[in-house]
């Protein structure tokens, strides 16, 4: 038994799938697969799988991973064929490698934020470029299963004057936010707090996640 780590993209129309269905859809995808990949055991069993990072409803990524394991030896870029094969077109395999790290070990991810504006954003460059670098505090309402806190979404964020592009009515963010099992920053919560500072409610809102890194900011393999 070997283990497998597959990176996929979750484009368009499969950011409405829940991470619920999408583990429903990769499991559909491995009994049709014909891949001998390795199940639980038990009553029922079903192919054992699991996802580092799952995405918010919504949101769209070109580097999720999940985590698998195989009970032969079959080539690994005939593993990403196989499965392409039988994934819907929105959901790609695009990298897949045996594992190094454990998912435990991700510290980082880095964003692409889309927002439709109606106002002209390009006249507020200097004051959205303030609020998003100065060192004021960005507090937003976050909420868990458990509870809801304030939190300073500056403190987990890196953002430089070079990841904020603005044109007429579109601004475009690439931010790195902490992200993990101990704390993760939605990027969401970065889009609630400009909104809130700029008092205006944005139209179109795409988030793409980009870049997945481990806690010394070197690639998570």
């Amino acid at each position: 038994m070997r283990p497998v780590r597959v990176w996929f993209s979750k484009l368009d129309s499969a950011k409405f799938i829940s991470h619920l269905d999408l583990n429903r859809l990769f499991i559909r995808a491995f009994n049709r697969s014909g891949l001998d990949i390795w199940f639980t055991e038990g009553f029922n069993p079903h192919p054992f799988i699991t996802f580092a990072l799952p995405l918010s409803l919504g949101q769209e990524s070109v580097c999720e991973i999940m985590d698998f394991r195989m009970n032969d030896s079959t080539p690994l870029e005939n593993i990403q064929e196989i499965l392409n094969s039988v994934l819907p077109p929105d959901i790609r395999i695009v990298f897949i490698a045996e594992p190094v790290l454990k998912a435990k070990e991700i510290g980082f991810s880095k964003y692409e934020i889309i927002i439709d504006s109606e106002q002209n954003i390009e006249e507020r460059r200097d004051m959205i470029k303030n609020i998003l670098l100065s060192d004021e505090q960005m507090n937003v309402l976050k909420r868990t299963k458990s509870k809801e806190f304030m939190i300073d979404v500056k403190e987990k964020l890196s953002l430089s004057e070079d990841d904020i592009l603005i044109s007429e009515n579109r601004m475009i963010l690439k931010p790195v936010l902490v992200t993990g099992a101990e704390d993760n920053i939605n990027p969401s919560l970065l889009v609630s707090g400009l909104s809130e500072a700029l008092n205006e409610e944005f139209y179109g809102i795409r988030i793409v996640r980009i870049s997945i890194f481990n806690k010394k900011m070197g690639d998570f393999k």
